[in-house]
């Protein structure tokens, strides 16, 4: 590793520094003149040469010669130390000169080198007397800074220089190195991959225009979001917290999840525009959030929403983040607490596959698969629901409110007569005594909470460990928001995009002159390797087989991939398409259909972002809903279509007339009404993960990454069957 240092620090500051920590360095030299032969020694000569020849140091600098006075003769004199030579060759008796001579070596050998340096600012430095001790030192008029590091003692001496010399921590240099001291080349940075150029101007008329639509889209995401996060409002939290004296269901969470825990929450806008009303967050809370350092899948049934009762859209919701858990390998843990099935619409409730049998069918694959199923009923699990809790590895009851039965008390009474309690029919201390469906009876729900946390605590999955911070970010993050009021985002403007999404705003670009609407590339986030896909338009023919290219690289490297879909209006795209020839429409479609293939067959993580739109059959090569994305967001304001047909020609319009009363949809008890094709809309029917204020979109990216980290300390296998109650 090479450091070198800011060019506006006074010498002065550094001669201070330096001579704070005189001491130590000298007391590292002398250990490793002692340790080391004189080939090695004479690469750690360097060291001290670079660091401490200019003027200023001129008493360290004599310190530094006395080690040089050590070194080979030929290394000296090839090197020009023609004083030091005489030094060396002089019997001990004869030294009595040796403070003139060194006095020698510091004005005519050390100082004219370094004041040639100074005027070249980066000079390489190789070794006479063996390749493999290649060295190289990058120096600023005001002082030193190339460190060689090939061994723990160069990296103590390193450790020691940046704790005490503030100067240190610009710019890193780094080599290859093959065994010790190392062979081979030298490379000018720590980190990898070329900086990308800033593309986006924020003084752009085009960005200005864009800023103001997106505050006006952000405004409204922000309305929306405010809405679901308070479920049933004051009339609902009022019934919830005073009549049946429960805890408010993000209160819960609280109590669940570490005190220091991110969380990131899945379909929040869901529920939103049905024509059976408005259910917010579809009366459910899902997200990702840490228990003891192990991120879980967390889903709470809100009973401030209508008690809790599930809509056709809240079991699409609760499905989407079983999907999630199941992808990335994530404990799920349900706490319960609802009314029931919403009758008027009970034909799509349970009747399909993808309706809620569909919930008690993954609970049981899930668990097989080896990822825990965790329960706490904290209130009703009635019919159906009851089955939630039952097909549970470990279930928590809280005595008095967590009720389990399939008839409830009023259905007991009509069919047989007989008067019984909730409690008595199916509460905690049946269950926990005589059924056996729960296995810990909890006197309040946080005391059910800390049993989910050290239920949790058995499962012996290995913590993510925490993220670096986040590194050299000065772009400015802010533009993303303006970036996404755009009508369009050019090819150009995705790379301002991508360097404020990636470590550093470093990317290395794969086949950056074939296929012109498809950029591909490496990048690191948060220190990890990725591979990152963004388009710019329609694909082509070259870009499909670009992105088929890619895509089979980052499999057989194991990188996850980050999909930035792009397709720009609809309007364009249409004109593009109909612009082909028909040969070329059937040569686009061998080459996506080649990156359809791969992208089906890729078992890496996959995070999809929409930042400027996706149509078509962009929907299946830039990782739509269809090839099951580990997580799919959007930004506001863009919009998603799936139909393949090629657009039609332009006809004259038609007069239109008043629709027949077969025509005439029923009235929608919403008060929303978002466009199909709308990323509202996409978000409110589950056809996304949420969307995503688009400055936060780094730190989205990174959270999904470290979720997705979390499968590869998992060492529990698979079995043949869940854990079943018998």
């Amino acid at each position: 590793m090479y450091v070198d240092c800011e060019p506006f620090v006074s010498a002065n500051t550094r001669l201070a520094n330096l001579e704070s920590l005189t001491p130590t360095l000298l007391e590292l030299s002398t250990d490793f003149a002692q340790k080391s032969s004189f080939h090695e020694f004479s690469y750690y000569g360097d060291f001290w040469c670079s660091l401490l020849g200019i003027p200023e140091y001129q008493e360290l600098a004599r310190m530094a010669m006395t080690y040089l006075v050590r070194m080979p003769t030929t290394y000296l004199a090839e090197k020009g130390f023609s004083n030091l030579v005489d030094i060396k060759t002089k019997k001990r008796n004869q030294l009595q000169d040796v403070d003139s001579l060194m006095r020698g070596a510091l004005e005519s050998e050390i100082k004219p080198r370094f004041e040639k340096i100074e005027e070249a600012a980066l000079v390489p430095v190789q070794r006479p007397h063996s390749a493999r001790h290649s060295c190289f030192i990058k120096c600023w008029p005001v002082g030193v800074t190339g460190v060689a590091v090939n061994s723990d003692h160069h990296k103590a001496v390193l450790r020691v220089i940046a704790e005490c010399d503030p100067c240190l921590g610009g710019e890193h240099w780094v080599r290859s190195l093959w065994g010790w001291p190392g062979v081979g080349g030298w490379w000018p940075h720590t980190r990898p991959f070329p900086l990308l150029r800033d593309t986006l101007d924020p003084t752009c008329p085009q960005l200005e225009a864009g800023k103001r639509r997106a505050e006006e889209q952000i405004a409204k995401l922000h309305q929306l979001n405010k809405l679901c996060l308070a479920g049933g409002g004051e009339k609902g939290i009022a019934l919830h917290v005073k009549k049946n004296r429960k805890m408010l269901p993000r209160d819960k969470l609280k109590h669940i999840l570490d005190p220091d825990s991110d969380f990131l929450e899945l379909s929040l806008l869901a529920g939103l525009g049905m024509e059976y009303g408005d259910v917010p967050a579809a009366g459910s809370i899902t997200g990702i959030g840490r228990i003891h350092g192990t991120y879980c899948l967390v889903s709470s049934s809100d009973g401030t929403v209508k008690s809790g009762t599930f809509f056709p859209i809240t079991v699409t919701k609760n499905l989407r983040a079983m999907a999630i858990s199941g992808t990335n390998h994530l404990p799920l843990v349900h706490i319960v607490d609802s009314a029931g099935g919403f009758l008027p619409k009970q034909a799509e409730l349970f009747a399909d596959k993808n309706h809620g049998g569909r919930a008690f069918y993954t609970e049981a694959v899930l668990s097989a698969a080896g990822v825990p199923q965790i329960a706490a009923v904290c209130g009703s699990c009635t019919a159906g629901g009851a089955y939630q809790p039952a097909m549970c590895e470990d279930v928590v009851i809280v005595s008095g409110i967590g009720t389990i039965f399939l008839g409830g008390p009023p259905l007991v009474k009509a069919a047989t007569g007989e008067v019984i309690s909730a409690e008595e029919l199916g509460g905690g201390l049946l269950h926990s005594r005589t059924s056996g469906v729960t296995d810990y009876l909890a006197e309040t729900e946080q005391e059910a909470f800390e049993v989910v946390r050290d239920v949790v605590a058995t499962l012996g999955i290995e913590p993510v460990p925490e993220s670096s911070p986040l590194q050299d970010d000065t772009w400015d993050t802010a533009l993303l928001d303006a970036v996404s009021g755009l009508e369009s985002i050019s090819r150009q403007q995705l790379y301002g995009i991508i360097g404020r999404i990636v470590d550093g705003a470093r990317f290395r670009e794969f086949k950056q002159l074939y296929g012109s609407n498809l950029v591909t590339g490496y990048a690191m986030i948060e220190g990890k390797c990725v591979g990152v896909l963004g388009n710019a338009g329609p694909l082509t023919y070259q870009d499909g087989l670009k992105g088929s290219h890619f895509l089979q690289l980052c499999q057989q490297r194991q990188l996850p991939l980050v999909f930035l879909q792009n397709s720009g209006s609809k309007e364009a795209y249409d004109s593009a398409w109909l612009g082909e020839a028909q040969e070329e429409q059937h040569l686009r479609l061998r080459g996506r259909a080649a990156m359809v293939a791969a992208l089906a067959c890729v078992t890496v993580p996959k995070i999809a972002i929409n930042v400027g739109g996706c149509h078509a059959d962009d929907n299946y090569t830039m990782c739509g809903p269809a090839f099951s994305p580990n997580f799919i967001f959007s930004w506001p304001g863009t919009t998603v279509t799936h139909t393949l047909n090629p657009p039609p020609a332009a006809q004259p319009s038609q007069p239109t007339q008043a629709p027949g009363k077969e025509d005439r949809k029923k009235k929608s008890m919403s008060m929303f009404s978002f466009p199909e094709d709308s990323a509202l809309y996409h978000a409110a029917q589950v056809l996304n993960d949420g969307i995503i204020v688009p400055s936060h979109t780094r730190q989205v990216v990174s959270q999904c990454l470290r979720i997705c980290r979390q499968k590869e300390g998992i060492t529990n296998s698979a079995k043949d069957f869940s854990v079943l109650r018998l």
